[in-house]
């Protein structure tokens, strides 16, 4: 229960980031479009950071075990929970944006600050398994599910600068190399900002909403998918097939797991439908709805997982 609680805590710490950055705009400090700015930032800096930071810790048999048990986790994850949404599809009338919602979590920019802050720096690595899973499937499940084209652009996949920084972390992590410590302190000065550099965007973003279009049966719907039904088959997946007994800290690794999957929707797929026309805006009501509901959904699925154990 004790994690739950300080799972409330910092939801709420960083829904107050969020709010902010909404206010930043309804008081016209800065415009909606200056999240873009942020989001770059986000994107090409800080969530790198935090990833090679996370991966900054002493290689030991535990945490390569770890690591390898998280990855897996993350796989079997996608494996069991793509085929229920794509099942879902027809009868609930699924279009491309809610599919992609309901399947694909902010995994990373918003569980990375949740983990450190919930059981310590050294846990986010766990966190990049779920990240690396999570970002090739966008680049070639979700790429084929929006464009219409089933051709996989694997140079695309291979040379993007996450995929890349994340091989870098992994060869810092197995090679255990370490980096100098000025900067080792500037990454991991930066990876401290990605919670309130997400959220302020999300604030920002959700500045622009008109609140009418939150009070919506689509949204709630898909909210409910990727917020409650798809976190409780994770739940019983973890615990009715005994891999929390796999591995001497498997019930901590795969709680991490759990969080990435309960989290809200991930912001790559608002950026994959202005990539390719898919209803850009509703993707974005679709994610601040979901971070404003996670605060009451992530703690009850955590504490369940726990009971269950």
């Amino acid at each position: 229960m004790e994690i739950s609680i300080l799972l409330i805590q910092k939801i709420a710490s960083m829904f107050l980031m969020m709010f902010m950055g909404l206010l930043l705009v309804k008081l016209k400090i800065l415009k909606s479009t200056s999240s873009e700015v942020l989001s770059k930032l986000t994107l090409y800096i800080i969530i790198p950071c935090a990833l090679i930071d996370g991966m900054h810790i002493e290689r030991t048999p535990d945490r390569v075990s770890g690591l390898l048990l998280a990855l897996f986790a993350a796989v079997l994850v996608h494996i069991v929970i793509i085929p229920v949404v794509r099942l879902l599809c027809r009868p609930m009338k699924l279009s491309r944006v809610e599919e992609g919602a309901s399947i694909f979590s902010n995994g990373g920019g918003l569980i990375m600050p949740i983990v450190a802050y919930c059981l310590g720096s050294e846990w986010v690595i766990y966190v990049s398994a779920f990240m690396l899973t999570q970002l090739v499937l966008n680049w070639t499940y979700t790429r084929i599910r929006f464009s219409g084209q089933k051709k996989i652009e694997w140079k695309k996949i291979l040379l993007n600068s996450n995929i890349i920084v994340a091989a870098v972390g992994l060869i810092i992590f197995f090679g255990n190399i370490r980096l100098p410590r000025i900067l080792a302190e500037t990454i991991s000065s930066f990876s401290l900002a990605v919670g309130p550099f997400t959220m302020l965007c999300l604030g920002m973003l959700l500045a622009e909403v008109e609140f009418k279009e939150l009070y919506n049966k689509r949204v709630f719907l898909v909210c409910f998918l990727r917020l409650v039904l798809l976190p409780l088959i994770v739940v019983l997946l973890f615990t009715i097939t005994g891999l929390t007994k796999i591995h001497p800290q498997a019930e901590s690794i795969l709680l991490i797991s759990l969080l990435s999957a309960s989290a809200p929707v991930g912001t790559t797929i608002m950026q994959m439908a202005q990539l390719f026309d898919r209803e850009a805006s509703y993707a974005g009501v679709l994610t601040t709805t979901s971070v404003l509901l996670c605060i009451f959904t992530m703690p009850i699925i955590t504490s369940l997982y726990q009971m269950l154990l």
